[in-house]
């Protein structure tokens, strides 16, 4: 929430600010996948 909050405060756009939190989301969870998918773990 405190990563959105900054990037509303520095766009000012309600429209941008959404959209970079849903990309900052999907690439979070694709991330972690990845990682299952491979094998790693956050302790590689």
């Amino acid at each position: 929430m405190l990563v959105v909050a900054v990037m509303a405060l520095f766009l000012r756009q309600l429209s941008a600010t959404l959209i970079v939190s849903a990309v900052l989301g999907v690439s979070l969870i694709a991330s972690f996948a990845m990682m299952y998918l491979f094998g790693f773990s956050l302790n590689n």
